[in-house]
């Protein structure tokens, strides 16, 4: 079910640090900007050990799982540093539910079109296992709603930034 390659120790160690590091940040909710952070790097350790486990997951059904396991996250990552940002910046009062709902749907939407992927092509499809240098990636198709998706997840980073 799953074979061993270097290239999965990093996004694991990723996801140990990020791990600690939400583990702090809850230990310490009620400080400064601590649930912003906690988001973040709750997301990101999630994201980087669902990540690593695509890597090291041989059958195509099982790396379509875990992308899938990880794209549930992965696609919040933007909201949740906008968060941290305007919280670090002294706008923290910005941060109402309304708005972060609302900042939430796109990437809403594109876990729906990531789940149901089987049933159509807009966003990834056709998964097929690439044999590279001894690795067995997934391979995909990108559909006419993964650009915009990843668009608008850059520029909610690049708001951050």
């Amino acid at each position: 079910m799953f074979y061993y390659t270097p290239y999965m120790l990093a996004p694991l160690l990723s996801a140990l640090v990020c791990g600690a590091l939400a583990l702090l940040a809850f230990r310490r909710w009620h400080a400064p900007a601590a649930r912003p952070v906690f988001w973040v790097m709750f997301i990101l350790a999630v994201w980087s050990f669902f990540y690593a486990l695509k890597t090291a997951a041989v059958p195509l059904d099982l790396k379509v799982l875990f992308y899938q396991i990880g794209t549930t996250f992965a696609a919040f990552v933007g909201v949740a540093t906008l968060a941290l940002a305007l919280e670090v910046a002294g706008f923290g009062a910005w941060l109402i539910l309304r708005r972060i709902v609302l900042l939430s749907i796109i990437p809403l939407l594109g876990v729906i079109l990531a789940w149901t992927s089987q049933f159509h092509s807009l966003f990834r499809y056709s998964f097929h296992i690439v044999n590279s240098n001894g690795m067995r990636l997934l391979g995909f198709e990108a559909g006419s709603a993964w650009l915009p998706y990843l668009f608008y997840g850059e520029a909610l980073n690049g708001t951050a930034v």
